[in-house]
């Protein structure tokens, strides 16, 4: 087997890099890190295999979050008491709205696939905010309170999602036609392990869960049946050893890094269930952060001042971009699902998109995006840009010329960093310090402008650390020091979220601090 090749490397100046994304329709890179204590997002485009080229910059006041619709047209930053949506206006993306959230930060934050839903948890206020689109301006539709402290989310469905809480619960939600509501319809308990913040839902929907313990990733879980009743724990991976991970959509690839700085790329075997090791790149320094395209297909690592871009060719990674960025600390990334962009959020409040470029063979920067992002996400046609941070939800509309903001939603509460929106983009739903969950619905007026607006709020029994809406009408929360998760389901007729389920996940096994990894779930509830 052949070994990794450097081809393309890129250099930041004393630069943190939080947040790497990947744009597959428009072969972007999206970075989100820090700059002069500045919040700032890059775009930049992969010329050619060998090089990838800045394209511009956006800067966020306090960035928190950020996620990129799937039709890759908006761009959602979650910030400091607003959510900022910019759109893509010829290729450049531009503000078009900003959400309010009264003393609420968006710490993360989801779209569903059809750009109806979109949700956004906050950390300090226990609550997660549900939007709707209403015209062209989104609006907050509900709020859910939660008792516990939530930390990841994100759609299953466009009717339901899932929440993670700061230790060991997982909450889902189901969107009820009757009320028009999110409510909480299964809880899933985890124990013994830790579940840790990256890509929650990925995992989720190829029914697995990766743990870990002690600060490193060091097992799978897998569950029995498609109800989330049992669980089972498999793995091949030397415990206590993985420091970074990333997993493909499918679930077939994952990509890790040991406290060794060894990049491993393992693919999973039928109908074991294990992770084979196919080809191993020792890393000379300490990646801070770690994200791929859809299948895996397309690596990029992030260090202090600079982000590389790796390649998968014949089951192994070659370098084929080395890029500089410029003294900009990242604060959150995002791979675009239907291009071969991604998203750069930092806390120097410059959210950058990042293309690639066919003729270069390198990602080039496309545009620059001033605004705050803790945590990004985009609405499924991915026209619609959400960023988070702290109380603050700022929407971004794509034009022709790129990102326009459009809306600013701010809470009194501080908005989890985490958002999760439903497939039809509609709705989103964020968890709040105060232990309540809130929905935030999108709504169109007379003049046929959509708009977020705040829709209602549920208490929990928990922080949340995590949720996601798994279809238009049930959310998945996870909880804080128990081994549940809450399934919701939105009642259509009172717009009220009611939990239908809860699902232990371990049971009498002695509690160890436990926190959210990853997860994905499509396919999982129903």
């Amino acid at each position: 087997m052949k070994n990794l090749k450097m081809i393309s490397q890129n250099f930041v100046q004393s630069t943190w890099i939080y947040q790497l994304d990947f744009a597959k329709r428009s072969n972007q890179l999206i970075t989100t890190f820090e700059k002069n204590r500045k919040d700032t997002i890059q775009f930049y485009s992969i010329v050619n295999l060998n090089c990838c080229k800045r394209l511009y910059e956006i800067r966020i006041n306090l960035l928190y979050s950020i996620k990129l619709s799937y039709d890759e047209n908006l761009i959602i930053i979650g910030g400091s008491d607003s959510i900022d949506l910019f759109k893509n206006k010829q290729a450049v993306w531009q503000k078009t709205q900003s959400i309010e959230l009264p003393n609420c930060y968006a710490k993360d934050l989801d779209i569903n696939q059809e750009s109806s839903i979109l949700i956004t948890l906050s950390e300090e206020s226990k609550k997660i905010f549900i939007l709707n689109q209403s015209g062209f301006k989104w609006e907050i539709v509900q709020e859910i309170k939660n008792k516990d402290f939530g930390r990841k989310l994100c759609f299953i469905t466009n009717e339901s999602f899932v929440v993670t809480f700061q230790f060991n619960g997982i909450l889902f939600y189901q969107f009820n036609t009757t009320d028009l509501k999110f409510q909480m319809t299964k809880q899933i308990l985890i124990q013994k392990y830790s579940l840790e913040e990256c890509k929650f839902l990925k995992f989720i929907q190829s029914q697995q869960l990766l743990l870990l313990q002690y600060g490193c990733y060091c097992n799978f879980i897998q569950f029995k049946d498609k109800e989330l009743n049992t669980v089972e724990y498999k793995c091949n991976i030397e415990q206590g050893s993985i420091r970074l991970v990333q997993i493909s959509d499918d679930g077939n690839y994952l990509v890790t890094v040991n406290r060794d700085n060894q990049l491993d790329l393992r693919r999973q075997t039928y109908p074991n269930f294990n992770f084979n090791l196919v080809h191993s790149f020792p890393q000379i320094n300490q990646p801070t952060g770690m994200v791929t395209n859809h299948d895996a297909s397309i690596l990029v690592l992030t260090y202090k001042g600079q982000f590389q871009v790796l390649k998968k060719d014949c089951q192994q990674f070659n370098v084929i971009q080395i890029t500089d960025l410029q003294d900009l600390n990242c604060s959150c990334l995002y791979f675009m699902k239907n291009s071969n962009q991604f998203i750069i959020g930092s806390i120097d409040d410059e959210i950058t998109i990042w293309l690639w470029n066919s003729i270069e063979q390198q990602y080039k920067q496309q545009t620059k995006i001033i605004g705050p992002s803790f945590f990004i996400i985009m609405n499924p046609i991915e026209d619609l840009l959400i960023f988070a941070k702290d109380r603050y939800l700022t929407f971004w509309e794509k034009k022709q010329d790129g990102f326009s903001m459009v809306q600013i939603l701010r809470k009194s509460e501080y908005v989890h960093s985490q958002l999760s929106i439903n497939e039809s983009g509609t709705k989103l739903c964020a968890v709040q310090y105060d232990c309540s969950i809130v929905i935030i619905i999108q709504e169109v007026n007379w003049k046929l402008k959509r708009k977020w607006m705040f829709h209602s709020k549920i208490k929990t029994d928990a922080i949340g650390i995590q949720s996601a809406l798994l279809t238009e009408t049930k959310l998945l929360i996870k909880q804080k020091n128990i081994s549940l998760l809450d399934l919701y389901e939105l009642n259509n007729d009172n717009n009220l979220l009611i939990k239908i389920k809860q699902t232990q996940l371990i049971q009498n096994i002695v509690d160890d601090q436990i926190q959210f990894l990853q997860s994905l779930f499509h396919k999982i509830m129903m």
